[in-house]
């Protein structure tokens, strides 16, 4: 199209049936009209709910040209569009939003704070990490911060792993219950290699997580059994996630023995005699050349 039609496109977003104008932003997000990004952001802020989505959408289809305005919008005084500002950040996935979207955290709005914690978790910037940490005792969005730290990869996994560390914990020291329960759901969720176990409504798949996946399953298992100690949580809950600990276990276990198979087996250690015991060279023939 040429400016002309971008022209009437923009004319159509001002003015005119909610349908319309919803189907002009869509119209122009398709286009890529970057000469559009004020108008659709000023339609954003009107009180019409279609409108108000469309023109994000439309928004988050520009590319680096709307990160500013997207980011200014997320200090915008009406909700939605903090939401839809958010939303749309994390379509673009740029990391220059990150500091503005930690701070999004913070949003008077329970919508507008989860999508700020969801787009983190899209572009993936470790910055956010324990921001996002600190949110899962958050009731309102945990769950959401959880799967954004899944998303994350290992560093986030690490942080996760030390979070759950419950090894030496009493049960009177048992990590918040809201807490557990969204790293439960981000592990039931899981990342997009991973699919659900609907027999046992857990993670589980031909290509389970590795190790660290593991040991924050076994920490999150021993935290839900306290819970359930406590009656903060259903032995159903703690069958399932023990039954995929153990599926899980068993799957790299037998990974790992088939690929190290061929590996050679250390030598066998000889017994030293006592009378040779001070011998160094003796003693370390006798155990495979080890000191």
């Amino acid at each position: 199209m040429g400016r002309g039609e971008i022209a009437s496109l923009v004319a159509q977003l001002g003015a005119g049936e909610s349908s319309l104008r919803a189907k002009a932003a869509e119209s122009l997000g398709e286009l890529r009209a970057v000469s559009a990004i004020p108008h659709l952001f000023a339609a954003m802020r009107e009180d019409n709910v279609s409108l108000t989505r469309a023109a994000g959408d439309a928004l988050s289809l520009m590319g680096k040209p709307a990160v500013p305005q997207l980011i200014g919008g997320l200090s915008d005084e009406f909700w939605a569009v903090r939401y839809h500002c958010a939303c749309a950040l994390g379509e673009l996935r740029d990391a220059a939003a990150v500091e503005q979207l930690i701070a999004a955290l913070g949003d008077g709005s329970m919508l507008g704070r989860g999508a700020a914690a969801k787009a983190l978790g899209q572009i993936k910037d470790a910055r956010a990490i324990p921001h996002l940490i600190n949110l899962l005792s958050d009731e309102q969005i945990g769950r959401e911060a959880a799967v954004s730290l899944f998303r994350m990869g290992r560093p986030a996994m690490r942080e996760l792993i030390n979070y759950a560390n419950i090894a030496s914990w009493p049960p009177e020291k048992t990590p918040c219950p809201v807490a557990t329960r969204a790293i439960v759901f981000a592990l039931k969720k899981g990342p997009p290699e991973w699919r659900r176990d609907g027999e046992y409504d857990a993670v589980f798949g031909r290509k389970p997580g590795g190790a660290a996946e593991l040991i924050l399953l076994h920490r999150v298992l021993r935290c839900t059994e306290e819970l359930r100690k406590l009656g903060k949580a259903s032995e159903e809950e703690v069958s399932s996630l023990r039954e995929t600990y153990s599926r899980w276990y068993e799957f790299l276990r037998g990974r790992c023995e088939g690929e190290h198979a061929s590996m050679n087996l250390p030598p066998k250690r000889a017994p030293i005699r006592r009378k040779r015991r001070q011998n160094p060279m003796q003693a370390r023939m006798a155990t495979g050349g080890r000191k």
